[in-house]
């Protein structure tokens, strides 16, 4: 690529001299690519930061993934919180530090209070009984709970508000187009419930007793697109081996099995029982408001 230069000093001396002064070709290719990039992070959606700024991984040799460390205000509230609780986090949590970031590894063997999320993904904003939803089957390599289901989690990172990393987990997860189809079509993140929920665990490892103490914020995402598109576009990483898209009913089914069991602990059974049954109350609340304006305007048509 050739760039003329045109100022007045210049300008004399390249008609006589015939001149041209160049810019080098490899500065041109660099800024071509850049401005690229970012026309493309616009389209896309500039108000998340892309994949690769988050959660490094230290087999990549970099820096390992760490997390905010929490504490109660009240210690004593805290020793009585139960599985699955609400806690209203400005009332009740507060941070240890405000740059105390530990490892994951290190939270989970401590046992260390931590945020995170689990997502509803629904394939279509239809009826809560026809809409079908993102059932992860994790990997056999995974430290906890191998060649079992679950719906799509994620770990808070550093400085990020909880819509922020529902939607990081579900770009990291599914990949760049499903991300992508998320933003062209209008998607929508809502909180299922008023105040995030506290997942309590224990569990053992190849490496040791691990203990879980997660605020968890649960959100639905809808994504505007039907189920057989969304299998197409999607992208797992390896941390989940199977994709599937059920209904509501279907996973009910399987809380109810005893054998070929789904899941992998009462714990995280009982998180999907109580996400199922706050979908129902949804439904049911669209249902009663569709209901109460269907007879509100044939009421106004009757007068």
């Amino acid at each position: 690529m050739e760039v003329e230069q045109s100022s007045n000093d210049d300008k004399g001396n390249s008609q006589h001299t015939g001149e041209r002064r160049r810019i080098p070709r490899t500065f041109c290719v660099l800024v071509s690519l850049l401005v690229a990039y970012s026309v493309k992070e616009i389209t896309f959606g500039a108000h998340l930061p892309s994949v690769d700024s988050f959660k490094s991984r230290t087999k990549w040799g970099l820096e390992e993934e760490s997390m905010l460390v929490l504490h109660w205000i009240n210690p004593e509230l805290g020793l009585e919180k139960q599985h699955l609780e609400s806690v209203d986090v400005q009332a009740e949590i507060s941070t240890l530090h405000k740059k105390k970031y530990i490892p994951i590894d290190e939270i989970h063997k401590f046992g260390y209070i931590h945020t995170g999320a689990w997502m509803v993904v629904l394939d279509t904003n239809t009826t809560m009984q026809d809409a079908k939803i993102l059932m992860l089957k994790r990997s056999a390599h995974v430290v906890t709970c191998p060649n079992y289901w679950s719906l799509l989690g994620e770990h808070s990172n550093r400085d990020e508000e909880p819509t922020d990393f529902a939607i990081r987990g579900m770009r990291e997860e599914m990949g760049e187009q499903f991300y992508r189809q998320f933003l062209h079509t209008g998607g929508k993140i809502k909180p299922l419930l008023n105040h995030p929920i506290f997942f309590k665990r224990d569990y053992d490892t190849p490496d040791g007793k691990r203990m879980d103490r997660q605020i968890n914020y649960i959100f639905t995402i809808e994504m505007n697109t039907p189920s057989a598109v969304l299998e197409k576009l999607s992208k797992v990483d390896n941390d989940a081996a199977e994709v599937a898209w059920v209904t509501k009913h279907e996973i009910e089914q399987w809380l109810t099995e005893t054998e070929n069991e789904k899941f992998c602990h009462n714990a995280t059974r009982a998180l999907v029982r109580r996400i199922m049954e706050e979908l129902n109350h949804l439904e049911q609340s669209t249902k009663n408001k569709t209901t109460a304006a269907s007879s509100s305007s044939s009421s106004s048509e009757d007068s």
